[in-house]
């Protein structure tokens, strides 16, 4: 097993080559799929179909970036992560429980890059205010 993967390049192609290079993300316009070998370094090869509803990526005349995560649920490495702007962003393995959670929202529309990154602000406020409240109210108990 090789090391995990920090940044990738991209390559836009019409077919993915027979060989397929760790760190390197295939887009086919033609085909609507993005291919890669899993960034963990298991060899896993990775297919996203492209959709609205399911994957798309975005090219910025430099980086090619893909949303939303990429899950590895029926891998054995079940590895999960991001990629964006050429850097690969890493997330702990899935569980049981998200695989299952994901499979039952599939049906639903990817957040956007800023929406995410909006939600997980607001989520580490409110876990900062609880705890903050939780903290006061230890305080006032032990007075």
């Amino acid at each position: 097993m090789r090391a995990k993967q920090e940044t990738y390049r991209h390559e836009f192609v019409e077919l993915v080559p027979e060989v397929v290079e760790i760190g390197v993300l295939y887009v086919s316009l033609k085909y609507k799929s993005v291919s890669h070998l899993c960034m963990c370094g298991c060899g896993e090869k990775v297919v996203s179909r492209l959709s609205p509803e399911r994957f798309r990526f975005t090219f910025d005349g430099a980086h090619v970036s893909m949303y939303p995560s990429i899950g590895n649920s029926t891998f054995a490495c079940r590895s999960h992560y991001w990629l964006e702007d050429g850097d690969v962003y890493w997330y702990p393995p899935l569980s049981d429980r998200q695989i299952e959670r994901a499979r039952k929202n599939a049906h639903r529309k990817p957040l956007l890059p800023s929406t995410r990154r909006w939600l997980e602000s607001a989520n580490r406020e409110s876990e900062q205010r609880a705890s903050s409240r939780l903290r006061d109210d230890q305080k006032g108990t032990k007075k």
